[in-house]
């Protein structure tokens, strides 16, 4: 009986271990990746906690990316991972550090700025740098890196506008955008 018992222990623990995930690298690669950022490799840090990422998409290896993120000054990056990451404010890890997270994001969100224009079409397709964000208005701003960037707006029977802002951090856009009414005969006015 003692041997059965023994048997099924070493099938269960090596069960138990065959069935180990990539989940369970975790906590040493935030190790690994921690000790790279206090060195200043923030590019590896990154590199490493993203490969991680794709095969473990625990909350608190998001947290990490974007605290290498913002040690690497990539704060629309940062921001959109500790932003992701506390929205999982039931996991145990990002529920014991959320101060720590918030302080984190406030301070990326300060390098940030936001877009939320209005248009006189209802309806009207934005697009920012070329990527579709989705029809106005916007339920919330978009953040977006300061700098220079372009606003696309198209709509039905309309003809397209665009606007070039630049936005200095903590900026807000707010523009009207008045859309044309497209020519009937294909010209432009």
């Amino acid at each position: 009986m003692t041997t059965l018992r023994t048997l099924t222990l070493a099938l269960l623990l090596t069960t138990t271990r065959a069935a180990a995930g990539p989940c369970d690298e975790v906590a040493s690669t935030v190790r690994q990746t921690n000790e790279l950022r206090r060195r200043g490799a923030h590019d590896e840090a990154v590199t490493r906690l993203n490969a991680l990422y794709r095969t473990c998409h625990a909350p608190r290896v998001l947290a990490q990316i974007g605290l290498a993120e913002h040690g690497r000054g990539r704060w629309l990056d940062a921001w959109r991972a500790l932003h992701d990451a506390l929205r999982h404010r039931d996991d145990p890890w990002i529920a014991a550090h959320a101060a720590v997270l918030v302080g984190a994001v406030t301070a990326v969100r300060a390098h940030l700025a936001d877009v939320s224009p209005r248009c006189s079409v209802a309806g009207a397709q934005l697009t920012v740098d070329g990527r579709a964000v989705g029809s106005l208005p916007l339920a919330s701003p978009l953040v977006v890196a300061a700098g220079r960037h372009v606003l696309r707006l198209t709509a039905p029977e309309h003809e397209a506008s665009e606007v070039v802002v630049v936005l200095a951090e903590g900026a807000r856009y707010r523009g009207f955008v008045m859309m044309l009414a497209a020519s009937p005969y294909g010209e432009t006015r």
